[in-house]
């Protein structure tokens, strides 16, 4: 449950200002136009790494509603390409879990990202179609593939997505990290390790290949 208390909340015991749960560089314009060069020369697609956007202390509070998410709230995707665990469309997420997705769905950090990424007139995808909570477990893994084109509900394109993983002490021989491929899916171009508070934001195309091949 969430308390407001003037400027801070309470979520489980643990209270957040609500002026420190995004990193005050978000609001340097400067900062803004650094990323916005970097996401234009990314390779192989358009894209950017970033770590410590978001308040640790709120991730450490989404974490927890991994554990005590109910069980009929996930949904296992199995097959020969993937295999994942994922929070079902609309269910009922935990008080930090929504808290987070406020904050990217909002108007102003939208903004932030049109700018980011010169799409104007970005628009959210409230029923978090392909979204959520994502885990992936021993022997899970995501082929390298490409995200969806269209939105099954609103049929408006798909322009990008965001990333911020919740895994501590995380050890790149676990073989988890995000592969980025070529245009032509034939090989791996960069690898992105899925650490602790780290975001990832990924402009979606006809080129833009990823995923985590290799088993957990």
């Amino acid at each position: 449950m969430i308390f407001n208390e003037g400027n801070f909340v309470s979520i489980r015991g643990k209270r957040l200002g609500l002026d420190d749960l995004i990193h005050s560089r978000l609001y340097d314009e400067n900062y803004l136009i650094g990323l916005r060069e970097r996401v234009k020369t990314a390779r192989p697609f358009k894209h950017i790494v970033q770590d410590d956007w978001f308040n640790p202390d709120l991730l450490e509070l989404v974490l927890e509603e991994f554990e005590s998410t109910d069980t009929p709230n996930w949904r296992v995707i199995a097959n020969k390409n993937q295999k994942t665990w994922r929070s079902t469309q609309g269910s009922q997420l935990g008080p930090a879990s929504q808290l987070y997705f406020g904050l990217v769905n909002s108007g102003w950090f939208v903004k932030t990202l049109s700018f980011i990424t010169e799409v104007d007139s970005l628009l959210v995808d409230t029923e978090l179609h392909g979204g959520g909570l994502h885990e992936t477990k021993l022997g899970g893994k995501f082929a390298i593939h490409r995200d969806f084109d269209r939105h099954v509900s609103t049929g408006l394109h798909n322009e990008m997505v965001l990333i911020t993983y919740l895994n501590k002490d995380w050890q790149s021989e676990w073989q988890g990290a995000l592969e980025l491929w070529d245009p032509k899916a034939t090989q791996r171009v960069t690898s992105i390790e899925p650490t602790f508070g780290r975001t990832v934001l990924m402009r979606h195309s006809t080129e833009s290949f990823h995923g985590h091949p290799e088993p957990l």
